[in-house]
Order: structure tokens, then sequence, then C-alpha cells
């Protein structure tokens, strides 16, 4: 898969959530009144991420996005910090820089290792009920359609191993190491085909070698 970074003058998560509540919006209070909350949860989310725990937040979060964060922090609040704010106004010039940062030739779409170009964002943790991760940048992540609307769609994970590779946050291995094979297979006819199969090194501990396979079928690599 591919490896992303933030881009380098991509705004702070603080000045970030600042910047959003720059706009003229109702539930402001609510969002900085509680911007020590999120700050400590965006840490939380890189630090689980990058043990492959991310699957804990499942645990004790809001259902829906009618629910209550923290205080009088809705979740449907940060839901429409993202879409109004970030999306429709481009606060920061967020949306487009992270979006612009995969349109690289050498990097596309990193879920599906650039069968197609990205032209959406991805909250990794969706938004509907993650509210709290809306506008923290390392859940924004560049993402082409068909991986987006026909594959990823709402997921999230519930259990350890099965979780998809974080392109910002992951461990190297996943990047560096090759684990992805293809085979022609000939027919005799001279118009043989191509198999697309995962061979994972032996030393990798067990929820790394799920992860891949998980992620593998998640998104239909061996056909796409």
């Amino acid at each position: 898969m591919i490896r992303l970074n933030l881009p380098t003058r991509l705004p702070s998560y603080s000045d970030i959530i600042d910047e959003c509540c720059s706009k003229n919006i109702q539930y402001k209070k609510d969002v900085l009144s509680n911007k020590s909350f999120l700050m400590q949860k965006g840490n939380d989310y890189k630090i689980l991420a990058q043990s492959n725990d991310l699957y804990i937040f499942n645990i004790n979060l809001p259902k829906n996005q009618n629910e209550l964060i923290c205080g009088q922090l809705n979740n449907s609040h940060m839901v429409q910090l993202y879409k109004y704010c970030l999306r429709k106004c481009r606060s920061g010039g967020v949306y487009d820089a992270i979006l612009n940062s995969a349109k690289n030739p050498k990097i596309q779409c990193p879920f599906c290792g650039g069968i197609s170009t990205p032209s959406q964002i991805d909250h990794f943790l969706p938004k509907s009920r993650y509210g709290h991760f809306s506008v923290f940048p390392y859940n924004l992540i560049p993402i082409c359609k068909d991986c987006n609307t026909e594959f990823k769609k709402e997921f999230f994970p519930t259990e350890k191993n099965k979780q998809l590779i974080h392109p910002y946050l992951d461990e190297d291995c996943f990047f560096n190491e090759q684990w992805l094979y293809a085979e022609y297979i000939d027919n005799g006819t001279g118009d043989g085909t191509v198999r697309y199969f995962i061979n994972l090194p032996i030393a990798w501990s067990d929820d790394k070698k799920e992860k891949i396979k998980f992620h593998f079928e998640m998104f239909h690599l061996a056909d796409r």
C-alpha cells in the first residue's frame, strides 16, 4: 500500500479547530469549551493507530450522531463542523491541501494502491459515529470514489484482527516490505491471465498478517 504524510504546511489540529470556529456557527461555544477534550482524543488516536489498537475506540462511543460527545458538545455538531467549515468554506485550506497531496502520480489512492485517483476525503473512523475526529487531520484520508463508496463505506473496526491499514500512522513494514505478488498464468493460447495474491513475511506478528488479509479482501484488490 501507499504511505501518506500530512502536508507540511497544514495548520496544527488546535489551529484547525480555532479556524473552523471563526465561522458564524451556533455551536462554536460547545466546540471551543471542549477543545482540550478533542485534543486529548486526537493524541489517543495517534497512539492507538500506531499500536494497531484503533478498534478500542469502538467502546463507549456515541452510537449515532445525535448523542453527546462531551459536555454539551453533540456528535452532530462535529459532523457539521466538517461539512460546513472544512469542506464547504475550506477553512484553513485543510480540505484541498490533504486531497491534493495524494494526487501526485507517485502516490494515488492509498487504499487500493493507485488503481484510481483520489477525488474525495474519507474519514478513516466515520464522522457519523466518531465525531471527535471529524476535523482531526490524521483521520482525513484522500480516497478514490470506488474505494470510498463501493468498498469501505462506513466501516469502522470492532476487533483487532479486522482493521484496515492506516496510510498515515501504520508501521513501515506495511509499506516497505513486499507482501503483494502476481503470477502470469499461461493458458497455451497466448492470452493468459494474471493472478494477484498475498504472501506475508514469516517474521510478521499474527495481528499484522490479519490486517493485510482483511484490507486485501475489504477492497477486493485481487479482482480489481
